[in-house]
């Protein structure tokens, strides 16, 4: 310990992608009951801020978008996820079909754009067992997660649960950044 106030050192950028000057990140569903999750690092993170500004580009009114979060395996993740009508739910995955633990529906103060196209910024805070999901910068649910999700990868998740032919998210931006100057 420094013994020194962390006041004048900023929170540790641990991931930051920016597409805002090319085409958005893409990811696309391989077929209607899938789930697909695109990485945005390999790192394992703890405790951390995720933001990212991301949409729903193709698809239907039932399909899903987020961010997972605490990713140890390729079928074991938490998922803070939304859908283009503004039902947002925390999840989690474990080699089977996900189990909701939190959900709310989006009121007017979050200020969520509905519909296809539309871009929302989606964060998630992790600390510990506890992580919070929050639309466009407006606290909405959160959840204690178990054991089996102390640490992980981070990135961007698509469900494609409706009957439509083709499922696409587009994200603008993520970054991740450590809760505390000197952690990760």
């Amino acid at each position: 310990m420094s013994g020194r106030s962390p006041g004048d050192r900023a929170r540790r950028i641990l991931v930051d992608l920016d597409f805002t000057q090319d085409e958005p990140l893409y990811v696309d569903s391989p077929r209607t009951g899938s789930a697909t999750v695109q990485l945005f690092t390999t790192d394992d993170l703890r405790d951390f801020t995720l933001d990212a500004e991301l949409g729903l580009i193709e698809g239907g009114a039932a399909d899903r978008y987020g961010l997972t979060f605490r990713q140890s395996a390729e079928e074991r993740y938490a998922a803070c996820t939304i859908n283009a009508s503004g039902n947002l739910a925390i999840g989690i995955v474990d080699n089977g079909p996900a189990l909701v633990i939190a959900e709310a529906v989006l009121d007017d103060r979050v200020q969520f754009r509905q519909g296809l196209g539309a871009m929302n910024r989606v964060s998630v805070v992790v600390c510990g067992p506890v992580a919070a999901c929050l639309v466009n910068g407006v606290a909405v649910i959160g959840a204690l997660l178990d054991a089996r999700y102390v640490s992980g990868r981070v990135g961007a998740l698509l469900v494609h649960t409706s009957t439509s032919e083709s499922a696409r998210v587009g994200v603008n931006w993520a970054q991740a950044r450590a809760l505390l100057p000197d952690l990760s």
